[in-house]
């Protein structure tokens, strides 16, 4: 996913293998896309498809983490920090969207055969 708070600030996530390791990773551009910088890494999860900026400061994150459950990072500093601000066990996040101050995800469970939607204010 990439996601712009602005025509400058943008993220983009993105998931792989780092040696026999699942990995994934956001990257934040503050000047159109010419230059992109790691702000988040890791392999204690699986998969990263879901990113929102609401603004240029402001945004979310949703890896997925172990026992199939997805964490919900937030930053408020353009992606310098990012705290955990919820864990959904069951759900794996595939989408994040924001719309007037309002932040939704969509949650499949482990089958993809149900989905369901989380919803930050």
């Amino acid at each position: 996913a990439i996601s712009c708070g602005s025509e400058s600030n943008c993220i983009a996530v993105g998931e792989g293998i780092q040696g026999s390791s699942p990995y994934v990773c956001a990257l934040m551009t503050k000047d159109g896309g010419n230059t992109w910088t790691k702000t988040f890494e890791s392999t204690d999860h699986s998969s990263l498809m879901g990113a929102v900026m609401t603004s240029e400061t402001e945004g979310w994150i949703t890896p997925l983490a172990a026992g199939f459950s997805t964490d919900f990072y937030h930053t408020t500093d353009g992606g310098a920090t990012w705290t955990n601000e919820q864990t959904l066990k069951g759900c794996y996040s595939t989408y994040l969207d924001a719309r007037d101050g309002l932040t939704m995800s969509t949650c499949l469970n482990k089958s993809g055969s149900k989905a369901s939607v989380a919803f930050y204010a």
